[in-house]
């Protein structure tokens, strides 16, 4: 067996466990749904057994902001476990609408499970149906193409955690925002300079509402907006890179500056309040 086995370090869900051996590792009698995998770690004697355990117990069951009795403005206040945001030992992962869905499932059916898998499940359909539009798009109508895109998509198993895992729902739904802020701001791109110019703006705005939802939902939804500055600039409008320089100078660019400027600044501005959200300080996570 082995000499000894003892708690290294415990941050957020992950255990790590050292384990001094003595001889080829055989049993340990830990939980069964955990995953696990040995590192090296300081010597030939001595091995690191980093254990993952879910995170949806404490996103879920130990989340206070899920339960009626919390006030609604907590969902803002706190992180994606219930920890202000402020406190020293929060994560700093700051995505308050996925925890208001938590917070329906949990009005509409406690802590069953069967009710927060329905709606990823759900949600991955109406994404995988957002996916397809999107791919029509980009393969201008072609039907076969787009057909492949949105089933490979729908069935692709790098999905499995974000639909089967329930904490995984954040990944879902800022997805769907994400796709919805790109179709509406490629709308944005044809209203522009047509008869119907005045539909530009409500179009611009949704897609930023849009993209500060993704935002809120997780955080990397807010990459959305570089994602429209990139078609605007390289798709809608064709710029080569020899042609960035001209683009402040001439009139015929002054459509693009329009959008680009916008989402320059909704970008600093969702980056701003997420700064001063999380107190303007930087996560600090305890060593491994």
């Amino acid at each position: 067996m082995y000499k000894g086995l003892f708690p290294l370090v415990y941050n957020r869900d992950v255990y790590f466990l050292q384990l001094n051996l003595g001889r080829p590792f055989v049993h340990c009698g830990l939980i069964n749904s955990c995953q696990f995998e040995w590192k090296q770690h300081n010597g030939k004697n001595s091995d690191l057994l980093v254990l993952s355990f879910p995170s949806g117990g404490r996103a879920i069951k130990t989340n206070q902001d899920l339960l009626p009795s919390t006030p609604i403005s907590s969902l803002f206040q706190n992180d994606f476990w219930g920890t202000p945001l402020t406190h020293s030992g929060s994560h700093k992962s700051y995505r308050p609408l996925c925890v208001l869905t938590f917070r329906l499932n949990y009005w509409l059916g406690g802590f069953d499970p069967m009710g927060y898998h329905l709606i990823n499940v759900i949600l991955h359909t109406v994404v995988s149906a957002m996916f397809t539009k999107l791919a029509a798009l980009v393969f201008l109508n072609n039907r076969v193409p787009t057909l492949v895109a949105g089933l490979v998509f729908a069935a692709h198993p790098i999905h499995t955690e974000a639909v089967a895992g329930i904490v995984g729902r954040a990944d879902v739904g800022a997805c769907l925002l994400f796709i919805c802020c790109l179709l509406l701001y490629i709308k944005y791109c044809e209203y522009r300079n047509t008869d119907k110019s005045l539909w530009r703006w409500p179009l611009l705005y949704l897609s930023l509402i849009f993209a500060a939802c993704s935002m809120l939902t997780k955080e990397q939804g807010v990459t959305v907006l570089g994602v429209c500055v990139i078609y605007d600039m390289f798709i809608h409008h064709k710029l080569a890179l020899k042609d960035l320089k001209d683009v402040i100078l001439t009139k015929q660019y002054r459509s693009l500056l329009e959008g680009v400027l916008h989402l320059i600044i909704a970008g600093i501005g969702l980056l701003g309040l997420r700064i001063h959200l999380m107190g303007s300080k930087a996560p600090d996570f305890a060593p491994c």
